[in-house]
């Protein structure tokens, strides 16, 4: 499920609308905005209807300049709330999910005086918590020096018109896969400006409604304007899931118990083996304990507020009151366990946890995982390599031609002219055992939730040989 928006510069050009063409072959969006028509409705009903398009929406340019379309396919429930020259606002069910979202379909004004005021109308169309919420298209504004290259330095005030737009709408940037610059003036050598003038931006309701979600950039053809595709439901290979102790764990004395039951194991052998065998017994059992105790917290809370429910609609009684207590209890405890899953994934250290700001980190570590997708390399041949396959092979192929050994020459005479900068008395010390002492003080240094400094406990008295072979 996809969604296509292209400031086309006028539909007329045969080479535009082979691109057109082409894009609606290639990604089969649900739903197509286009801007700066600049042909009379026939026209436009025609191409729609050789497109394959059963609905559509129209703003009629003035004399040949301007024209907005929206078209949209049968399996799509678009309702069209309201329009203007510069937007569609829209309500949509049916993509991917059955709930409903608003979008809204956006040509900035290229006036930068009006620009302010078009966007202060587009952010009173909801709040910002008012149900997920969409903002696509050709904003004709810039909020950053990395979304200009070349040409006049950008002033603040001009990035200061969209970023107190965003902010006020509570919007993210969805980022993008493919050239960074959406629009070109086409000139040549130093002459040639390029700028990042279309985006995706959306609230955080609707990017967790859609964690899948990319925005692609594609080919610079049939316009100055780059179309955007917004793919909904991107799919990948699920990777293999590493072990990592969860910081939400540590909420429960039960995981006391089981990392005290595995590290008192005994187990014989060199200082490492010993140590080796205490961590994969620890991790074994703590993945047990977890799937038994723990369990899906979400679930679990749904389940615990479904019950609170049912016990007020009862009536209370004095068993059912202790009861309720029981589970106020309990939710707050997977509250807690909820909100230290996401902080710990969204690599967030600036905010501290311990606010209930679960939505907020949720939606950081979607974010920060949509722009970790690697989709496609250049090749040392200077070829792009798409598909998961292909990529997985071009990095292995690398790495193992990297640490591939072609044998290295006596460099003993090259370094015999290089000083030694580290002392004898400094290298004796570099390279001496640290102490348990320091291996704790620098474990209490790093960030809570990577180093579980409570569970330190859990160890007893652990001699330092068995984090370090001794001599």
């Amino acid at each position: 499920m996809s969604i296509l928006t292209w400031n086309c510069q006028g539909l007329g050009p045969p080479l535009t609308v082979s691109t057109l063409r082409e894009l609606k072959c290639k990604h089969r969006p649900s739903i197509m905005f286009l801007m700066e028509t600049k042909q009379d409705r026939n026209y436009l009903e025609n191409l729609r209807f050789t497109l394959g398009y059963q609905h559509a929406c129209y703003v009629d340019g003035v004399n040949t300049a301007g024209g907005l379309a929206l078209w949209w396919l049968d399996s799509v429930h678009l309702q069209v709330l309201g329009k203007c020259t510069h937007f569609f606002d829209v309500v949509i069910q049916g993509l991917v999910t059955n709930e409903q979202w608003h979008a809204t379909f956006v040509y900035g004004d290229p006036y930068r005086t009006r620009r302010r005021e078009l966007f202060d109308e587009i952010s009173e169309l909801r709040l910002p918590d008012d149900g997920p919420w969409l903002c696509v298209g050709d904003l004709n504004a810039l909020c950053s020096d990395d979304d200009k290259c070349g040409g006049s330095q950008l002033r603040a005030s001009s990035k200061q018109i969209l970023l107190d737009f965003i902010d006020r709408c509570g919007f993210i940037d969805l980022g993008f896969k493919g050239s960074m610059y959406t629009w070109s003036n086409r000139h040549p050598g130093a002459r040639n400006i390029r700028e990042r003038l279309d985006r995706g931006l959306a609230n955080c309701l609707w990017r967790l409604l859609f964690p899948k979600a990319l925005v692609f950039h594609e080919c610079l053809v049939g316009s100055d304007h780059r179309p955007l595709v917004i793919q909904l439901d991107v799919c990948s290979k699920r990777a293999h899931r590493t072990f990592k102790f969860e910081s939400k764990w540590t909420r429960m004395q039960d995981c006391h118990a089981v990392v005290h039951a595995s590290w008192s194991l005994k187990v014989q052998g060199p200082y490492m083996f010993v140590l080796n065998g205490k961590l994969k017994a620890c991790q074994g059992k703590l993945v047990e304990w977890a799937k038994r105790t723990v369990g899906n917290c979400k679930s679990r809370i749904d389940n615990i507020l479904k019950r609170i429910d049912a016990i007020h609609d009862e009536g209370l009684s004095e068993v059912s009151r202790e009861e309720e207590r029981g589970l106020l209890a309990e939710l707050e405890i997977l509250w807690g366990m909820e909100e230290m899953h996401w902080h710990q994934r969204s690599r967030i250290n600036w905010l501290t946890a311990g606010d209930q700001n679960t939505r907020f980190f949720h939606c950081s570590t979607v974010q920060r995982r949509q722009r970790n997708q690697i989709l496609k390399l250049k090749s040392s041949e200077d070829q792009w390599v798409e598909g998961e396959d292909d990529v997985l092979q071009m990095v292995f192929d690398h790495f193992n031609k990297l640490f591939t050994s072609e044998g290295v020459a006596n460099v003993d005479e090259v370094l015999s002219y290089i000083p030694s900068l580290v002392s004898v008395e400094d290298n004796q010390k570099l390279c001496c055992i640290p102490d348990l002492e320091e291996i704790k003080a620098a474990a209490f240094d790093l960030e809570l939730q990577y180093c579980f400094t409570n569970s330190v406990s859990m160890l007893g008295n652990m001699e330092g040989k068995e984090l370090f072979h001794h001599p």
